[in-house]
């Protein structure tokens, strides 16, 4: 008989900071089973809540191309939350100087 072996990987995070009336959280479950009988190679999503709003996202793959193809769309979701924060960042500082009569940068 094989020897199973599971691992899981699970966490998560609140994303506003205290003080803040809504619940908003991001949370991540990864598992894979090493038995020679497994079917799936990684079993995940990815869960991301704010309010009464949620999504989750698969992060599932059966072989190498699905692996590769996971990898790809937690990179492009990094790529754009990240060009939307520099974004957020100059449109609430202009934003903020029009409110207080300040020129924009």
């Amino acid at each position: 008989m094989a020897k199973t072996k599971n691992i899981k990987k699970s966490f998560s995070s609140l994303l506003n900071k205290p003080g803040f009336h809504s619940t908003a959280a991001i949370a991540v479950d990864l598992e894979t089973d090493l038995s020679d009988h497994m079917w799936r190679l990684v079993d995940g999503y990815l869960y991301i809540s704010d309010c009464s709003r949620q999504i989750s996202i698969d992060l599932s793959a059966n072989n190498d191309k699905e692996i590769k193809n996971v990898i790809y769309k937690l990179d492009t979701m990094i790529d754009v939350l990240t060009k939307a924060r520099d974004a957020f960042v100059k449109v609430s500082d202009k934003a903020v100087k029009h409110k207080a009569g300040l020129p924009p940068r």
